[in-house]
């Protein structure tokens, strides 16, 4: 309606547009960004400009970018563009995880629980579960792998914390992790819920996992998981993990 202040029938003014400001570019020769130095790094790298890279990456690394810890990393640990060098690449990754990068913890994480040594496992699982609370196994294509090393860390490294590595160990199943359903019917096997380790080594079985694959010749072997002795599927069981490389199979086989 007509305000009181108007002619009828008279249109309201249209409202003045803002002026906003243009996009600027950085002026010729000004200093690039991180983010800008960790993309040009990567890529000087994989044409063989190694110096070149390493330098702009590091100084995006230094100026708290820690996408450009991610791969440095990856450049040391992976030869990619540079020598291997898995101490300093590692380095690099810890330095990210520390800054709070959940990438870097789970790079780390990764490799660390591959070490046989029991301090390089824990410092593994700490970095693991630090990428796990940071979200970086939601969708993440590693997911089950990541869970089930998880799992086994805790299982393995702090036993009185079973529960919670067997938590995680169900998460990597219910992906479709072979290994974790393996890990998790050994586990079974040795407590009260024996009888369901057999379904668990079936499925990775199917899968065609070397351990599922021995384990259940164990179990037809020794009567185990409430199952009768059946020497006949044992040797099955035992002739197809040897087939696969199982490192014991061929002389549980033998031994029969």
């Amino acid at each position: 309606a007509p305000s009181a202040t108007s002619p009828a029938g008279a249109r309201s003014p249209r409202p003045t547009p803002v002026a906003r400001p243009l996009p600027t570019r950085p002026p010729e020769g000004a200093p690039a960004g991180p983010a800008v130095k960790t993309r040009e790094g990567v890529v000087l790298l994989r044409h063989g400009q190694r110096e070149a890279g390493l330098k702009l990456l590091r100084e995006a690394a230094e100026a708290g970018h820690t996408p450009a810890h991610v791969q440095l990393g990856l450049a040391y640990v992976e030869g990619r563009g540079v020598p291997t060098d898995r101490e300093t690449g590692l380095d690099w990754w810890r330095a990210g995880a520390a800054a709070g990068n959940g990438e870097c913890a789970l790079l780390a994480g990764a490799l660390l629980l591959r070490e046989a040594e029991v301090d390089e496992r824990r410092e593994g699982r700490t970095l693991l579960q630090q990428a796990h609370d940071a979200g970086m196994l939601l969708n993440h294509p590693q997911a089950a792998r990541v869970l089930a090393a998880l799992g086994d860390a805790w299982c393995a490294i702090a036993p009185t914390d079973g529960a919670k590595g067997e938590g995680y160990l169900e998460r990597a199943v219910q992906l479709g992790e072979a290994a974790a359903m393996v890990r998790l019917a050994l586990i079974y096997l040795q407590g009260t819920r024996a009888p369901e380790a057999l379904p668990l080594l079936e499925r990775a079985a199917k899968l065609e996992d070397a351990d599922a694959l021995f384990a259940l010749g164990e179990v037809y072997s020794r009567a185990l998981a409430g199952v009768e002795r059946d020497l006949e599927r044992a040797r099955g069981y035992y002739a197809e993990a040897a087939g696969r490389r199982h490192p014991h199979a061929q002389r549980r086989l033998d031994a029969l």
